[in-house]
């Protein structure tokens, strides 16, 4: 899905200091989060990885040398050592899989990251723009606050809607950061602690 501007409200606070740390970004796509953390709104990391399935897509964040790596490989089965990285983001991309493959490709993140996910997807029915393409952005699954709640996420919502319906987002963007409206989210974004650290 094409990535929407106001997540980067609630993605960034959620990644928290990359200061000497290690980034995986998980189908990275045109490397908006590695951009974002090249310009130092994060700290400065020690080490980071953009992976991706689209060929193009990757092409695309060496050639801007958005990461200092990049991995072709599948989210569900990342080619990566066990709590290899202390941070990994996981954005915009398991509405793209069944829901049982979405779950497997989370289960994948946590299994190769140390300290901290974040994830976003758009919240039930809402649908956004696709690379027509990339034959990877098919909307397959729809999820929902309460799938990533039962998993042990913090969520927050950007934008709202009702019924599937757009409401002033701009103007009612912030009100889903009050818990009972999150469910109204258009997009929600979860955080995982994997460790409990009071410096993190």
């Amino acid at each position: 899905m094409s990535s929407d501007f106001r997540l980067e409200a609630v993605v960034m606070p959620f990644l928290g200091s990359l200061n000497d740390r290690t980034f995986l970004d998980v189908a990275c796509g045109l490397g908006k989060w590695g951009y974002s953390i090249k310009l130092g709104w994060s700290g400065v990391p020690r080490y980071t990885v953009g992976i991706d399935i689209w060929r193009p897509n990757l092409r695309f964040v060496k050639h801007h040398r958005t990461y200092d790596d990049v991995i072709l490989a599948d989210a569900r089965f990342l080619p990566l050592v066990t709590k290899s990285f202390d941070i990994a983001c996981a954005c915009e991309f398991l509405l793209h899989f069944k829901k049982s493959e979405g779950l497997a490709v989370l289960e994948e993140v946590e299994r190769v990251s140390r300290r901290r996910i974040v994830v976003s997807v758009p919240n039930k029915n809402v649908r956004f723009g696709e690379d027509p393409d990339n034959p990877f952005e098919e909307t397959i699954s729809q999820w929902s606050t309460r799938d990533l709640e039962d998993l042990g996420y913090k969520v927050k919502g950007v934008g709202f809607q009702i019924r599937g319906h757009r409401i002033s987002s701009h103007i009612l963007s912030g009100l889903t950061y009050i818990s009972i409206l999150k469910g109204f989210a258009e997009i929600i974004v979860g955080k995982k602690e994997l460790v409990q650290d009071a410096q993190y």
